[in-house]
């Protein structure tokens, strides 16, 4: 499974929370991600969640990447296409998003993925940032959103 998620890049966007980091690390690790990429993080998560996740990604073998803002990540690490996951919030619908998605990585691109740490939605200048895409239609904690996505991606790519 690695080699198919070799080009996707999950992002943790605006976070202020260790568990919501290590959460995320946890899961991003599970479906054998490459590369975790972690923007804005603040407070306990960037003193006390940022080592922590990089103790559990070392022993998973994936790297993680800590970013100022999420424009780092398409200036930084050059994606082809970035996905914000939303719920409750207008977006492409997860069905028509996934296809797309697969496609890309299979061609070799890199994509990422994002979720917002915090219980906010995107920003409208972090939105112009990508496609927002709808997983859900009630609010959801981001963790699960990013799960739905990788589970259903992952689902094309086998």
């Amino acid at each position: 499974m690695r080699e198919l998620f070799k080009g996707l890049l999950p992002v943790l966007h605006n976070v202020a929370s260790v568990h919501r980091v290590l959460e995320f690390v946890r899961l991003c690790t599970s479906f054998n991600c490459n590369s975790i990429i972690i923007t804005r993080p603040t407070g306990a998560a960037a003193q006390q969640g940022i080592p922590e996740a990089f103790k559990i990604a070392l022993k998973e073998g994936t790297s993680i990447v800590v970013l100022g803002e999420l424009k780092d990540v398409l200036d930084v690490v050059k994606i082809e296409k970035l996905y914000l996951l939303t719920a409750e919030e207008e977006g492409e619908p997860l069905e028509n998003i996934i296809e797309e998605a697969a496609d890309l990585l299979k061609s070799g691109n890199k994509i990422g993925v994002a979720v917002q740490g915090q219980d906010l939605p995107f920003l409208p200048r972090e939105k112009q940032l990508g496609t927002c895409v709808k997983v859900l239609e009630k609010r959801t904690p981001a963790t699960s959103l990013c799960t739905i996505f990788l589970w259903e991606l992952s689902k094309k790519l086998t």
